[in-house]
């Protein structure tokens, strides 16, 4: 079961990767990626966790172990999230904060004091 979760992953991850937009911004296609959006889709943002994670781990079957590119891009998006202001009253939903501080939490040692602090 975990050789199949970490195949499943790695194929999320691939598309999250290709569909980020510069701004750190994940969408749900890639054509959507670098367009102007009205809101943040909050769905796409919660990517930043199995990115995190598959950097993170190790495993014969996760090809993203240990690249830049993944620690990059999740912490391009944290940025992206740490100065977010909602055009409406709804802020950051609860699972998107939650797979944020996931994230965090996977790549904090290597964050530099800056982000640390706040």
């Amino acid at each position: 079961l975990a050789d199949l979760y970490m195949k499943i992953l790695a194929v999320g991850v691939s598309r999250a990767l290709e569909a980020q937009s510069d701004d750190g911004r994940y969408n749900s296609s890639t054509q959507m990626k670098n367009r102007p959006q009205a809101r943040l889709d909050q769905y796409a943002q919660m990517a930043i966790y199995p990115v995190a994670y598959l950097y993170k781990t190790s495993h014969t079957l996760n090809p993203y172990s240990g690249q830049k590119r993944l620690l990059d891009s999740a912490i391009a998006c944290g940025d992206l999230l740490s100065g977010y202001e909602s055009e409406t009253v709804w802020p950051l939903g609860n699972w998107t904060l939650y797979a944020w501080l996931e994230a965090f939490d996977l790549l904090k040692d290597q964050l530099g004091a800056e982000r640390k602090a706040g």
